[in-house]
């Protein structure tokens, strides 16, 4: 496969592709070096600029790796991580081979929080801030506030590499039920910057979410959005996917769901949203990430 000179677009753009097209056909193994950028430039008729910037797109995919003074290697590619779950980080990693670790940085009370719709409750909120990392690579910045009302003394509870989910199963019947999320871009602010160790203003995605709490099978009404995450993500050594379907996808249970206008597609680019169960919100949470592949 060549370089097509007159082709708009990038040779470097060009090269990845080929790149990554011989990696995906196990032309170089899993472990393999593969060809210098000194040989990759005479191979391709290249420049060397051309070449690195080739090589470093294939790292951030994941599928390179670069060691010092000897060279690129092929490298597993990025598990695929169905983080859009409503069941949260510890559910999605679970089962892999990546290491996740949680360390609280705050807990205590809030009288207010800044991703409520609707009052704050008459006792205000716990609020945690904690920082996810995978394989010791700090990866998420997580607020959560939960109504306090329902979850009486966990802001003294140990969350240190605990799922919060399960916490709140076990210690206070709470389930998940289901729920909504949306998803849009926003900068890195400094506090989270400095956390997840990006530069300030680095890209993330962002996605509050909205879940629906029971405790006995009983849906807590009596506390709309009750808990909201308000999750940043850097890059990381996965791939977000989820599986869509006509309901999640269009908004309906129908065999021929409609068929999404021009102004749908426009706003769908802009925010995306999915629902669950169609139950009222009982939390919100907010996964802004950077570098991650789609």
């Amino acid at each position: 496969m060549k370089l097509n000179l007159e082709s708009p677009v990038p040779l470097y753009h060009q090269l990845q592709e080929i790149l990554r097209l011989k990696i995906a056909n196990r032309a170089w193994n899993v472990g393999t070096q593969i060809p210098s950028e000194h040989d990759l430039c005479r191979t391709y008729g290249v420049t060397r600029p051309t070449v690195r910037q080739a090589l470093e797109g294939l790292v951030r995919e994941g599928l390179l790796v670069k060691r010092r003074g000897k060279g690129a290697f092929v490298t597993d590619p990025p598990l695929p991580v169905g983080l859009f779950s409503v069941t949260g980080v510890s559910d999605a990693f679970a089962g892999s081979n990546i290491q996740v670790e949680t360390r609280v940085s705050y807990a205590g009370r809030s009288s207010a929080c800044i991703l409520a719709e609707g009052d704050d409750p008459e006792q205000g909120w716990v609020k945690f801030e904690r920082v996810r990392s995978l394989n010791q690579v700090p990866t998420f910045f997580e607020y959560t506030w939960i109504s306090a009302a329902l979850v009486s003394g966990l802001d003294k509870s140990d969350l240190n590499n605990r799922s919060l989910y399960k916490t709140l199963q076990d210690n206070f019947n709470l389930r998940v039920g289901g729920g909504k999320q949306r998803f849009s871009a926003v900068a890195a602010p400094l506090k989270i910057a400095r956390a997840l160790r990006v530069r300030p203003g680095a890209p993330l995605l962002r996605v509050v979410r909205s879940i629906d709490l029971s405790r006995g099978g009983v849906a807590t009404e009596a506390f709309p959005s009750a808990m909201r995450i308000d999750l940043y993500a850097a890059q990381g050594p996965f791939v977000l996917e989820q599986n869509i379907t006509a309901t999640n996808a269009y908004g309906s249970g129908a065999d021929h769901p409609a068929v999404p206008t021009p102004q749908s597609e426009k706003s769908a680019a802009s925010s995306v949203s999915n629902s669950a169960n169609g139950a009222n919100p009982a939390l919100i949470s907010h996964v802004p990430t950077t570098g991650v592949n789609f």
